[in-house]
C-alpha cells in the first residue's frame, strides 16, 4: 500500500513538473504584438507610482511592491518563442537601475534584447497567467480585475466557511484576512499569489474530507504550485489555510486530526515545495548554458543560512519586523492592544457564564499549534522575514485563522457540542 502511494506522488509530481513545463513553453507563443505594447503602458503607470508607492494610511505594510510587479513584466515580456531557453533561463533588463525606472528603457527595444542577468532559480510559473493577460489586458486593467477577482474569491470561500463550519467560523476566517490588509493584496500583482493558491485550495476541502486517501496527493500539489506560480511572498498560506479548515471540519464532526496526519501533510507539503525548486535547477542547468544550482543555493546560504555579507539576524527580530509590520505605528499598537483587551474580557465574561466549551482546549489543541507555524517559519527564514518584514509578514493570516478557529468552537453553545458528539 505505502509502495503504490509514493508511485502516485512521484507520478503527480513528474506530471505536475511537465505540464508546468508545457505551459511555459505555451504561454511564450502568444502573439508577441499586444504584450509588447502593454508592457509600454505597464512601464508608464508603475513609473508614475514608484517603486514602493504606500496607499491609504501609508504606512510600510501599506505599500505595493512595484519593484517585483516590475520584473514580472519585464521577465514576462523577455519569455517568447523567438528563444524558448528563455522559460527556464527569465532574462531581465532592468541592468543597474531599478526595474520600474529601467522598464520602459527596455519596453523601446525588441523582446528579444540582450538580458542584463538572468533569474534562473524560480520557476516564474505567473508568466502562464501574466502573458495571457497582457494579450487582452493593459497592466491598470489586470490589477482591476485582479482585484474584482481575489475579494469575489475570499466572499464564496467565506460562504463556503459559513455553510460547512457554521456562522462564528466563517467570522473568524474574515477577521483573518482583514487583519492583513486585504485592500492593498488586490491591487499587487506580486502580493496576491499565495492568497488565490490557499483560498482556492481552502474551496477543494471539503472535497478531500471526504477522500483521505487523496489528502497527501493535495497536500503535495499545493506545495508544487506555490514553489510554480509565487515569487516568495508569504508560501505557508497554501499549507496553513486549507490545514486548518480541515482540522476545523473534523472538530464540527467531533473527530480529530492526529499529530502524525497534520505533520505528514506538512511533510508533503514541503516536500512538494523543495522538490519543485530543485526540478528547475536541474531543468535549468541541464537544458540551458545557466548554472541554476549555483545562483539557487548561493541565494539560499545568504538568505536563509546567513552566509556572507551583512549582519545575521535573529529570530527576535524577525518577529518584531513583523510585529512592527501588524501594528504600523504607537497609535497602531495601542488600538491593537485595545481590540485584544477587548476581546478578552468578552471570553472572560462567555466563560463566567459557561456559555463556552471548556475542553476545547483539550480536544483542539492542534490548532492553537498550527497557529505557531507561522512564528516558525518567520525564525528559521529570519533575514528575508525581516528585510521583507512589510509583505511577508502576511503569513501570519495562518496564525489569525487556526486561533479563529478554534475560538469557534471553544464558544459553540451546548447544542451544537452535543450535535458534533
Amino acid at each position: 500500500m505505502k509502495t503504490h502511494r509514493f508511485r502516485q506522488y512521484i507520478l503527480w509530481f513528474l506530471g505536475t513538473v511537465a505540464a508546468g513545463l508545457l505551459l511555459l513553453v505555451l504561454c511564450a507563443c502568444l502573439p508577441q504584438g499586444p504584450i509588447d505594447a502593454h508592457v509600454r503602458d505597464a512601464a508608464e503607470a508603475l513609473g508614475n507610482e514608484g517603486c514602493y508607492p504606500a496607499i491609504f494610511d501609508r504606512a510600510a505594510s501599506a505599500g505595493l511592491d512595484n519593484y517585483t510587479d516590475a520584473i514580472m513584466m519585464d521577465v514576462s515580456r523577455g519569455t517568447n518563442r523567438a528563444d524558448l531557453s528563455t522559460v527556464l533561463t527569465n532574462p531581465v533588463h532592468h541592468g543597474e537601475k531599478d526595474p520600474v525606472a529601467s522598464l520602459a528603457d527596455y519596453a523601446a527595444r525588441p523582446a528579444d534584447s540582450p538580458a542584463a542577468f538572468f533569474y534562473p532559480r524560480y520557476w516564474m510559473g505567473f508568466r502562464v497567467l501574466t502573458r495571457t493577460a497582457l494579450v487582452f489586458f493593459n497592466y491598470l486593467q489586470i490589477r482591476r480585475y485582479l482585484g474584482f477577482s481575489l475579494l469575489l474569491l475570499v466572499l464564496l470561500t467565506t460562504l463556503a466557511v459559513a455553510r460547512e463550519a457554521g456562522r462564528r467560523a466563517a467570522f473568524f476566517f474574515g477577521l483573518s484576512l482583514l487583519l492583513v490588509r486585504p485592500q492593498v493584496i488586490c491591487q499587487s500583482l506580486q502580493l496576491s499569489c499565495c492568497f488565490f493558491l490557499a483560498l482556492f485550495g481552502m474551496l477543494l476541502i471539503p472535497w478531500v474530507r471526504k477522500r483521505p486517501e487523496r489528502e497527501g496527493i493535495f497536500f503535495l500539489e499545493m506545495g508544487i504550485l506555490t514553489m510554480y506560480f509565487d515569487f516568495y511572498t508569504a508560501p505557508i498560506l497554501s499549507y496553513g489555510l486549507p490545514m486548518v479548515y480541515l482540522c476545523l471540519l473534523a472538530a464540527r464532526e467531533g473527530k480529530r486530526l492526529s499529530w502524525k496526519r497534520i505533520l505528514g501533510s506538512l511533510g508533503v507539503w514541503l516536500a512538494g515545495y523543495a522538490l519543485m525548486w530543485l526540478a528547475k535547477l536541474t531543468l535549468t542547468t541541464l537544458l540551458t548554458p545557466e548554472n541554476a544550482f549555483e545562483s539557487g543555493f548561493s541565494t539560499f546560504r545568504m538568505w536563509v543560512l546567513g552566509a556572507g555579507e551583512g549582519t545575521r539576524v535573529t529570530p527576535w527580530q524577525a518577529l518584531n519586523a513583523v510585529r512592527h509590520a501588524l501594528t504600523a505605528d504607537t497609535p497602531g499598537a495601542v488600538v491593537w492592544g485595545l481590540g485584544l483587551g477587548c476581546f478578552l474580557v468578552f471570553l472572560l465574561w462567555r466563560t463566567l457564564r459557561k456559555r463556552t466549551d471548556p475542553e476545547a482546549l483539550r480536544r483542539h489543541g492542534e490548532l492553537l499549534l498550527l497557529a505557531l507555524v507561522p512564528l516558525l517559519w518567520f525564525s528559521v527564514a529570519a533575514k528575508p522575514s525581516t528585510v521583507h518584514a512589510w509583505f511577508q509578514y502576511r503569513s501570519v493570516a495562518m496564525s489569525f485563522w487556526a486561533l479563529g478557529a478554534w475560538l469557534s468552537l471553544y464558544l459553540a453553545p451546548p447544542e451544537e457540542r452535543l450535535a458534533a458528539h
